[in-house]
């Protein structure tokens, strides 16, 4: 029993003490000059919830000029209640600081799917472009916060580049000194196929 131990026109109350995930059953009777109410209201089920926990933020498992691999992770606190829906949102690759994001698709508790591909042709993403991807869980209560942010570029890895040259008139008994050449760019692919590093 849950109340205040005296009389009360109060029309509402808290319950606290209660374990998340747990169902409880609750009702409530009136009282006048002549006694208690003959019965008890119906009794109402509810289940201590909260919306679920930030899930991880995906992953990159593969990228080529015209596609885009993701691992996708599930939150881990479903808040209670079961899991309704996964969503992944991308933004429309302008890392421009005030991105505009649509929703990729949305797994429902019967089909999640924990890998997710986006193609030139069916996504509409574009070749070179860096795109930023989010992810949220649902469950009857709400949505949890947005997972922090990926950034991938539908790219391919570089070409193998060439061999290093020995510059044998900078090199001595206790140094080599070797160079290469920057790979051709592709500016179809850029920014996201541009070379940040060697």
């Amino acid at each position: 029993m849950s109340g205040t131990a005296g009389d009360s026109l109060a029309l509402q109350h808290t319950i606290s003490g209660v374990d998340k995930g747990k169902s409880y059953g609750l009702r409530y009777r009136a009282k006048n000059l002549y006694g208690w109410s003959s019965d008890w209201s119906p009794i109402v089920y509810i289940i201590t919830s909260d919306p679920p926990s930030m899930p991880s933020p995906p992953t990159l498992d593969t990228a080529t000029d015209t596609s885009i691999t993701l691992s996708l992770y599930l939150p881990p606190d479903d808040g209670g209640l079961s899991l309704t829906s996964l969503e992944l949102w991308r933004d429309e690759g302008n890392q421009d600081g005030s991105p505009s994001n649509v929703e990729v698709t949305t797994y429902d508790a019967a089909s999640f799917s924990l890998s997710h591909e986006l193609t030139t042709t069916l996504d509409g993403i574009v070749t070179g472009k860096v795109y930023s991807f989010r992810t949220r869980a649902i469950n009857p209560k709400g949505a949890s916060e947005f997972s922090e942010l990926l950034l991938a570029a539908v790219a391919s890895p570089p070409a193998r580049p060439n061999a290093p040259i020995v510059d044998r008139t900078h090199s001595g008994s206790t140094s080599l000194f070797i160079k290469w050449s920057a790979g051709p760019l592709d500016p179809s692919k850029s920014p996201g196929g541009d070379i940040i590093g060697y």
